[in-house]
Protein backbone atom coordinates (compact mmCIF):
# COMPACT_ATOMS: atom_id res chain seq x y z
CA UNK A 1 0.00 0.00 0.00
CA UNK A 2 3.20 2.56 0.79
CA UNK A 3 4.29 1.78 -2.48
CA UNK A 4 1.22 2.31 -4.67
CA UNK A 5 1.35 5.91 -3.28
CA UNK A 6 4.99 6.54 -3.42
CA UNK A 7 6.02 4.65 -6.30
CA UNK A 8 5.92 6.93 -9.69
CA UNK A 9 4.68 4.15 -11.94
CA UNK A 10 2.18 3.34 -9.62
CA UNK A 11 -1.64 4.28 -10.89
CA UNK A 12 -1.87 5.66 -7.27
CA UNK A 13 0.93 7.56 -7.35
CA UNK A 14 0.45 11.04 -5.18
CA UNK A 15 3.40 12.56 -4.26
CA UNK A 16 1.54 15.11 -1.96
CA UNK A 17 -0.22 12.22 -0.02
CA UNK A 18 1.40 12.20 3.47
CA UNK A 19 1.91 9.03 4.81
CA UNK A 20 1.92 7.57 8.84
CA UNK A 21 1.56 4.05 9.65
CA UNK A 22 0.06 2.84 13.32
CA UNK A 23 1.03 0.11 14.32
CA UNK A 24 -1.56 -1.99 16.00
CA UNK A 25 -1.99 -1.96 19.96
CA UNK A 26 -1.69 -5.15 22.33
CA UNK A 27 -4.52 -7.33 22.05
CA UNK A 28 -6.51 -8.99 25.03
CA UNK A 29 -8.12 -12.33 23.50
CA UNK A 30 -10.32 -13.18 26.22
CA UNK A 31 -12.49 -10.05 25.57
CA UNK A 32 -12.92 -10.46 22.77
CA UNK A 33 -16.02 -11.85 20.97
CA UNK A 34 -15.50 -15.37 20.71
CA UNK A 35 -16.20 -15.50 17.21
CA UNK A 36 -13.35 -13.51 16.47
CA UNK A 37 -10.99 -14.93 18.88
CA UNK A 38 -9.60 -17.29 16.77
CA UNK A 39 -8.49 -14.85 14.04
CA UNK A 40 -6.08 -13.71 16.02
CA UNK A 41 -3.80 -14.03 18.76
CA UNK A 42 -1.44 -12.13 20.78
CA UNK A 43 2.04 -13.12 19.14
CA UNK A 44 0.60 -12.69 15.88
CA UNK A 45 -0.52 -9.11 16.77
CA UNK A 46 2.99 -8.08 17.91
CA UNK A 47 4.83 -9.56 15.16
CA UNK A 48 2.43 -7.30 13.00
CA UNK A 49 3.18 -4.60 15.36
CA UNK A 50 6.74 -5.40 14.43
CA UNK A 51 6.57 -5.59 10.60
CA UNK A 52 5.07 -2.14 10.59
CA UNK A 53 7.44 -0.39 12.30
CA UNK A 54 10.20 -2.66 9.90
CA UNK A 55 8.49 -1.17 6.92
CA UNK A 56 8.29 2.29 7.85
CA UNK A 57 11.93 2.27 8.47
CA UNK A 58 12.44 0.33 4.56
CA UNK A 59 10.18 2.92 3.16
CA UNK A 60 11.01 5.97 5.27
CA UNK A 61 7.45 6.50 6.66
CA UNK A 62 6.54 7.72 9.81
CA UNK A 63 5.37 5.44 12.44
CA UNK A 64 3.41 6.12 15.95
CA UNK A 65 4.11 2.68 17.80
CA UNK A 66 1.12 2.60 19.31
CA UNK A 67 2.28 -1.52 20.82
CA UNK A 68 4.76 -0.22 22.35
CA UNK A 69 3.41 2.84 24.48
CA UNK A 70 -0.16 0.77 25.53
CA UNK A 71 2.22 -2.53 26.30
CA UNK A 72 4.30 -0.59 29.14
CA UNK A 73 1.63 1.37 30.41
CA UNK A 74 -0.05 -2.12 30.79
CA UNK A 75 3.43 -3.12 32.40
CA UNK A 76 3.58 -5.50 29.75
CA UNK A 77 0.97 -7.40 31.22
CA UNK A 78 -1.13 -9.61 28.72
CA UNK A 79 -3.97 -9.49 31.26
CA UNK A 80 -3.46 -5.87 32.09
CA UNK A 81 -3.84 -4.33 28.74
CA UNK A 82 -7.73 -5.00 28.84
CA UNK A 83 -7.92 -1.63 30.48
CA UNK A 84 -6.97 0.29 27.06
CA UNK A 85 -9.29 -1.60 25.14
CA UNK A 86 -13.20 -1.35 24.70
CA UNK A 87 -13.60 -5.30 23.05
CA UNK A 88 -10.18 -6.70 23.39
CA UNK A 89 -9.04 -5.33 20.22
CA UNK A 90 -9.81 -1.80 19.72
CA UNK A 91 -8.38 0.99 21.96
CA UNK A 92 -11.00 2.83 24.85
CA UNK A 93 -10.39 6.58 25.73
CA UNK A 94 -8.00 5.52 28.42
CA UNK A 95 -6.22 3.14 25.54
CA UNK A 96 -6.11 6.97 23.54
CA UNK A 97 -5.20 8.87 26.62
CA UNK A 98 -2.12 6.80 26.65
CA UNK A 99 -1.23 6.99 22.89
CA UNK A 100 -2.26 10.58 22.68
CA UNK A 101 0.40 11.57 25.56
CA UNK A 102 3.17 9.01 25.20
CA UNK A 103 3.26 8.45 21.18
CA UNK A 104 6.85 7.24 19.88
CA UNK A 105 7.38 8.15 16.33
CA UNK A 106 10.16 7.12 14.44
CA UNK A 107 10.86 9.30 11.57
CA UNK A 108 12.92 7.62 9.06
CA UNK A 109 14.90 9.81 6.08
Amino acid sequence: MVRAIKAPESPWYSPETKLLLITPPPIHVASMREDVQFQRTFGVTRDYAEEVKRVGKAEGVPVVDAWTRVWEAAGQSTEAVKVSLTDGLHLNKAGYEVSKNNVIVFFVR
